[in-house]
This record gives C-alpha cells, sequence and structure tokens, in this order.
C-alpha cells in the first residue's frame, strides 16, 4: 500500500459455480476506519485483448512466410 492509501491494482481469474471464468481487477484502498477493496469485472476487455494478440500474431507468422502481401494503391491519380 502507498502513502496515499492505495494499493496496486491486480488481475486475478475466476471460476463461477457455472464453470465459466471471469477475470477482475482488484484495488484496495484504506479507509478512515478500515480497508475496503473494489473489484472491477474486466473479462470483456481481457478477451478482447486476447483476440488481438491472436490475430496480430496470425498477421505476423502470414507476411514473414510471404502469404500476404502489402500493397499501395492510389485510388486519386
Amino acid at each position: 500500500m502507498d502513502a496515499s492509501g492505495e494499493g496496486a491494482p491486480y488481475d486475478k481469474q475466476y471460476l463461477r459455480a457455472d464453470g465459466s471464468r471471469w477475470w477482475g481487477r482488484f484495488a484496495g484502498r484504506k479507509l478512515a476506519d478500515g480497508f475496503a477493496e473494489f473489484v472491477l469485472d474486466i473479462t470483456e476487455a481481457k478477451e478482447a485483448s486476447q483476440r488481438l494478440e491472436e490475430s496480430e500474431e496470425r498477421l505476423r507468422a502470414a507476411t514473414e512466410v510471404g502469404q500476404l502481401g502489402l500493397w499501395d494503391w492510389d485510388l486519386l491519380t
């Protein structure tokens, strides 16, 4: 916990009763009469980030093996 009374946020994955998983971002904060921990469901953001990383890796792999070409067209001329 830092001098302002805020803990460093951290992400953790949990399992629901139905077997699905969800990601939470947790952040603690010291209060005048105790401590509170705030939780934000970041499952959609984590999944979108994972899909983007996978897409970038596929694009990188395709360009490295020459399966994908790059073109620059000037449609105004």
